[in-house]
């Protein structure tokens, strides 16, 4: 193996746990909503609201909400859900 293919060897190596890394913090802020939610008897309807009004969304802002919502749940109906790090 020549260093240029080792060089990216290791920077393969080095994106791919860059990646699992990622993948690992997503996961644990979601384990900490979900507890939270579980913790102090929270509904996705009350999160909905403390974003809508900490956001101050009305009209446009809420439609915005309502496509963003939309377009999420649309992934997990096809079953093509990722662990999207945005």
């Amino acid at each position: 193996m020549t260093d240029k293919e080792r060089m990216r060897t290791c920077e393969f190596m080095l994106d791919e746990i860059e990646c699992n890394e990622k993948i690992i913090e997503n996961a644990k802020k979601k384990i900490k909503i979900y507890e939270f939610m579980l913790d102090n008897d929270v509904s996705i309807n009350e999160i909905l609201d403390v974003i809508i009004e900490s956001n101050n969304l009305i009209g446009v802002g809420i439609v915005s909400l309502q496509d963003q919502i939309e377009e999420h749940l649309k992934s997990h109906f096809k079953g093509e859900y990722t662990n999207d790090t945005n």
